[in-house]
């Protein structure tokens, strides 16, 4: 082999060097330039330690020694050890003769074809991972109803696959004799195998986190309010950032850098973000305890301190209830979550509670017969609850004989319950008027008494 292409294979052995080199690079022209220069010096002084090694006179090795390590034989330059070999980047190969003296670079034959080998596994442990258990996941995944499961098996198809050929790798790289001067290669090597280790997983948790906001936004469709289905996205994205993050202060702890540093600053920068948006987390904080607790929904009649409506809007910052006024009312979730909030629309049933006044020109008989008469009408109908019937004559009033009547009904429309009240009311006034009973109105009878006697 001509000394041209010895120091080009040298060139090749040793690679280009990785970033984190100790050495200063200006350029990459005047770095090749430095390197070449360094491995022709190199090679010189090698040359020359192995003529006046031939010069010396020596025993001629027998047997499988012959030509090995240390020998001038035919004109030919061979080391002296395997230690100078590897310190130029080659190692001797007594069996093959590549160009003419029998060397190759980093490497024997044998750990060439264990390296190869290793290398076709993976690849056909990748294939048979993707057709066989990937397949079958794909084909029970098929059969069911739901699409989450294929979208798991999508999500891992393509790191998963990119994550076998990065072990193969690395365990090839472990049966080669990586040089470690004057460029570490093997610790070059090693590092940006685990940086696209980082790198793999990093987007396999991404791909994962798009599943996982589609499991919710499945979930989010299966209920009335719009809030839930405004925080999906909101969630995935936060998910992502946070997952980018890790991977971003793992690579820079691989490259060898402290984090702590970097750590703090992202504390102090969370803190001060925080305490600047305090108001605005609060509010997206009280929409998620609106969502957990669901305390209302859209269209619900609610009632709580200074407003009593219909609930229009739900947001990731304020809630908007329409009042029975017409008028529209913005309040702020951190304030609504923290109130005390009567839901109308949520009634399982509506309490019905009255007071029928009768004149006092109503005899004990006729207010007998009348409370008789008004039980018999609230039992009679079909829209009160059975059991829940209280008619009572409960009290002597100003200007009147009051009769209580409580009743509950199943009926929770407001408008459905405003008819039995009619309906109720009606009868009363029919059966009093039977009776002979009149319903009072307020009034106040004034006496006036006249003194005869006047001096």
């Amino acid at each position: 082999m001509s000394f041209v292409s010895a120091v080009v294979i040298d060139w090749i052995a040793i690679g280009f060097p990785p970033p984190i080199a100790t050495q200063p690079i200006r350029t990459s022209r005047v770095f090749l330039r430095s390197i070449v220069r360094s491995r022709l010096r190199q090679k010189h002084r090698a040359v020359r330690r192995a003529r006046q090694a031939a010069r010396q006179p020596r025993a001629r090795p027998s047997g499988r020694d012959a030509g090995g390590p240390g020998v001038a034989r035919a004109g030919r330059i061979c080391y002296r050890s395997e230690n100078d070999a590897f310190r130029l980047g080659r190692i001797r190969v007594d069996s093959l003769a590549l160009g003419g003296n029998g060397e190759l670079p980093l490497f024997s034959l044998r750990t060439f074809a264990i390296v190869c080998g290793i290398a076709l596994l993976a690849f056909v442990a990748r294939a048979v991972f993707r057709r066989f258990l990937l397949g079958r996941l794909r084909a029970i995944a098929s059969k069911t109803e739901s699409d989450i499961d294929d979208a798991i098996v999508r999500a891992i198809d393509g790191p998963t696959g990119i994550l076998i050929l990065l072990f193969g790798i690395h365990i090839a790289l472990s049966y080669l004799r990586l040089p470690t001067e004057p460029l570490n290669i093997k610790r070059f090597s090693q590092l940006t195998l685990l940086l696209l280790v980082t790198v793999d997983l990093t987007w396999l948790l991404m791909r994962l986190t798009d599943v996982f906001a589609l499991f919710l936004q499945r979930v989010t469709q299966k209920t009335d309010s719009p809030l839930d289905d405004q925080l999906v996205p909101l969630i995935r994205k936060s998910i992502k950032v946070a997952v980018a993050v890790l991977g971003f202060v793992l690579i820079v702890q691989n490259l060898g850098y402290k984090v702590t540093g970097l750590l703090a600053g992202l504390g102090i920068g969370g803190l001060a973000l925080a305490l600047a948006a305090q108001s605005t987390l609060a509010n997206v904080f009280g929409s998620i305890t609106i969502l957990l607790d669901r305390p209302f929904a859209v269209g619900h009649l609610v009632k709580a301190e200074g407003f009593f409506g219909f609930v229009e809007e739900v947001g990731l910052r304020s809630t908007r209830i329409r009042q029975l006024g017409r008028t529209r009312v913005t309040v702020p979730n951190s304030v609504l979550a923290n109130l005390t909030i009567e839901n109308w629309s949520q009634l399982d049933s509506r309490r019905a509670d009255f007071t029928v006044g009768v004149t006092y020109e109503t005899t004990a008989d006729q207010m007998e017969k009348a409370v008789a008469a008004i039980r018999a009408i609230l039992e009679a109908h079909p829209g009160v609850q059975a059991g829940t019937i209280h008619v009572r004559f409960a009290d002597f009033g100003e200007s009147s004989l009051d009769i209580k009547v409580i009743f509950i009904t199943p009926i929770v429309d407001y408008g459905a319950f405003l008819g039995l009240r009619e309906e109720v009311n009606l009868s009363i006034m029919r059966a009093l008027e039977g009776l002979g009973i009149e319903i009072v109105f307020p009034t106040r009878t004034v006496y006036l008494k006249q003194e005869t006697n006047r001096p």
